[in-house]
């Protein structure tokens, strides 16, 4: 940076801090059929009650639902997709799920009376006052002969009034007493000892004229008009045409409702205090209906009125508000919409209730809406924002307010219309389209989890396409179960695509894992028990041990594989030695019920990736751990993207990168690290030297190359201990730099 202008003191800071980030833990990504909820978006779902509010209950048409509860009731953690059946999977248009819909009417066939409603109280209601002038000169006053003794006075419009006062050293009584016997519709009084002087009636000026001889500065009265001020307390009011009615209003600070009680007298029309704010509306209903506030009133715009006429209406319904369900789904079909009048404006607002009959808790009353789009109570914002049932739609009928308003309708009316979008799956729909996000595709929105299932297939194509797209991905590992009622023989036979029976290419992936057994759980929704996918029990522990331990951990066996919930199994492999090894020979984990020592529990056992090779990626927790390696430093990488391609840029790089290998090193989670990024490389003479992985021509292509070499952590397959009997007094110390014992063992 080049500094120039004065010598000053420059300080800057720079980010020297810059680590390696932990990411989101525990979470599955797991694709569903269900009642309700978004299509194709990710959602996070971290308890039951969060699923059931989103994506309804358990479900006659899938166990997915129950699988998810079965895991959620554990702890685990999901990102929930919903998926339906397109017609083309490219194009989510052509989905055939349908989101149930009503249109209600409003009150146009209601007539409705004439009415206007004022603004919001308190008032503050002024008195009209007769013109009037005090003058500035306090008593005594004295008069000359035809010297400082005359006025003209003139009330409204009036003669002028001669007036001559004449005497020394007056009172101000003496001097009024002068005045009122000279003139009329005047009256002169004491103020403080000075003269003042006011037309009696409360509409008229008063006019100080030019006279010749005048007493104005001995009374200290200045020459001009004293205009009266009118005030703001009568309201004239016109009932269905009719003469006006005329109402003078208490003076001083008054509410709606003693304005109201001002208007005691109004006949063929009633007034109504509410909210702050009172209302006159006609007795009668219909076009000839009408109120109307005069122009002669003079608290008319304190009050809030204007002098239009406001005429009832009389005419036909039209469709006012159309309500849809939120999403798409037969679910929408048992939401009914109540409407009634607001308590608190019957005349102008109303109450919307929205009732679902299977989940009663997600019922919700939306009180005093509006149907005018300026109102903070607009009923298609209001309940847009809120509801978790129903979208609102204005439909804009052109009926007037208030009777573009919908319809009372006390028994409520049911949405119609709603569709799941089942009918013709295929296994296309699971797999859906990377393009149009369909499918499990649309876990391309969502990077919080690095592990998915879709629990409501077991096809074989479903899998391979799933295995595909996260070794495509590099940052997904997947899970399936077998197909429902397969026994552990064909299972096997199955996974290896045994022919003849199977054509199909085995499962070869160490991005994907296959989980047998199927337990049986309790649905409480319609009171049975069902055997389900173990997916759901299985994420529960990815979840415990992701967060209680880290992901080189086997998220299986006594310590992290323990589930409960489970009831029973469609096949038990713990029961049968033979069936638990032909699995161990074929990369088949399984969820199993023990009864070790009197202990009957469930637990998920091995931890096989598909992969067929062998080498550390056929362990799960191999796998996972480096899946996290990668999520991980990703981040931290992409800011190097553009950055200054040299060795101190290299330098920069593995300072932020090698706390995180030390890291998971201190965790065990490896054995041992490399981390090379030619950080000890310099430039010198136009020549790259001490460079391993990078060249110059590399460099020049954009290209920085770093590498990491890790022996990640293995796990304890076989524990192998020897119990081995001694001769009696020989010393142990013989056996102890024995690797192998030289005798017969026995237990």
């Amino acid at each position: 940076m080049a500094i120039s202008g004065a010598a000053r003191a420059i300080v800057t800071t720079a980010d020297l801090a810059i680590y390696v980030d932990l990411i989101n833990k525990g979470y599955m990504i797991v694709v569903i059929k269900c009642e309700r909820g978004p299509l194709w978006e990710p959602v996070p779902i971290a308890s039951w009650d969060e699923f059931e509010r989103t994506f309804g209950s358990t479900w006659s048409y899938s166990t997915d639902p129950l699988v998810l509860k079965m895991g959620l009731l554990q702890g685990a953690k999901f990102i929930a997709i919903r998926v339906a059946h397109c017609t083309d999977v490219t194009d989510q248009n052509t989905v055939t799920a349908t989101c149930s819909t009503t249109t209600v009417n409003d009150r146009g066939d209601i007539p409705t009376s004439g009415n206007v409603v004022s603004g919001a109280g308190a008032w503050n209601i002024i008195a009209p006052t007769a013109g009037s002038v005090t003058g500035t000169e306090v008593e005594n006053f004295t008069f000359g002969f035809d010297t400082a003794d005359k006025m003209i006075i003139a009330v409204g419009g009036g003669a002028d009034q001669p007036i001559t006062l004449s005497g020394s050293n007056l009172t101000g009584i003496a001097v009024a007493g002068q005045i009122n016997a000279a003139s009329t519709g005047l009256t002169a009084s004491v103020v403080d000892g000075k003269i003042k002087l006011a037309a009696n009636n409360a509409s008229d000026s008063l006019t100080v004229k030019t006279v010749s001889e005048d007493c104005y500065s001995v009374l200290g009265i200045i020459i001009g008009v004293y205009a009266a001020i009118p005030g703001q307390n009568s309201l004239v009011v016109s009932i269905d045409g009719g003469a006006d009615q005329t109402f003078t209003l208490t003076p001083g600070i008054r509410t709606s409702a003693q304005v109201v009680a001002d208007l005691a007298g109004l006949t063929n029309a009633i007034a109504v205090a509410a909210l702050g704010a009172f209302s006159i509306t006609s007795n009668t209903t219909g076009l000839s209906s009408s109120v109307q506030v005069k122009s002669g009133s003079t608290a008319a715009t304190l009050l809030g009125f204007d002098n239009a006429v406001h005429s009832g209406t009389a005419g036909a319904a039209q469709p006012t508000l159309r309500y849809t369900a939120a999403s798409q789904g037969v679910f929408g079909d048992s939401i009914k919409i109540y409407h009634t009048d607001s308590v608190l404006k019957p005349g102008s607002l109303f109450n919307v209730l929205v009732t679902y009959d299977k989940q009663s808790q997600l019922n919700a009353l939306y009180p005093d809406v509006s149907m005018d789009p300026e109102s903070d109570r607009y009923v298609v914002n209001y309940i847009n924002q809120r509801g978790a049932l129903v979208q609102v739609e204005d439909l804009n009928s052109t009926n007037v307010s208030p009777t573009n308003r919908p319809a009372v309708n006390a028994d409520g009316v049911y949405l119609s219309g709603g569709s799941d979008g089942l009918t013709g799956w295929t296994d296309g729909d699971w797999v859906g389209d990377q393009y149009s996000k369909t499918g499990f595709f649309a876990a391309d929105k969502t990077d919080l989890a690095m592990d998915i299932c879709i629990p409501g297939s077991t096809s074989i194509t479903v899998y391979q396409a799933l295995a595909a797209y996260c070794e495509d991905r590099g940052d997904l590992i997947g899970y399936g179960n077998f197909p429902v009622g397969m026994a552990p023989l064909e299972a096997k036979k199955w996974r290896m695509a045994e022919p003849p029976t199977y054509s199909h290419a085995p499962l070869d992936s160490h991005r994907f894992c296959l989980f047998y057994g199927r337990p049986l759980c309790y649905d409480s929704r319609d009171d049975s028990r069902k055997n389900i996918s173990n997916l759901g029990h299985f994420a529960s522990c990815l979840a415990f041990t992701d967060t209680n331990y880290n992901e080189s951990y086997a998220p299986v066996g006594e310590e992290r594989g323990v589930v409960k919930l489970v009831e029973g199994l469609d096949f038990n492999v713990a029961e049968t030695r033979g069936f638990q090894d032909l699995f161990s020979n074929s990369g088949i984990n399984y969820l199993q019920i023990t009864r070790n020592q009197g202990s009957r529990k469930a637990l998920f056992w091995e931890q096989f990736t598909t992969q067929l090779g062998v080498s550390p990626f056929r362990d799960l927790n191999v796998v996972r751990f480096m899946t996290l390696v990668r999520k991980s430093v990703t981040p931290l990488l992409r800011g190097y993207v553009f950055a200054p391609n040299a060795p101190f840029m290299w330098r920069a790089m593995h300072r932020e990168l090698q706390p995180a290998f030390d890291n998971w090193q201190a965790e065990n989670c490896i054995y041992a690290y490399l981390l090379q990024t030619d950080r000890d490389a310099s430039i010198s003479g136009g020549e790259l030297k001490g460079a391993v992985l990078n060249s110059g021509l590399e460099m020049d292509q954009g290209i920085c190359k770093a590498r990491a070499l890790i022996q990640p952590t293995r796990v304890a397959r076989y524990i192998d201990m020897v119990v081995g009997a001694t001769r009696t007094g020989e010393s142990f110390a013989t056996y102890e730099v024995l690797k192998d014992l030289p005798a017969w063992v026995r237990m």
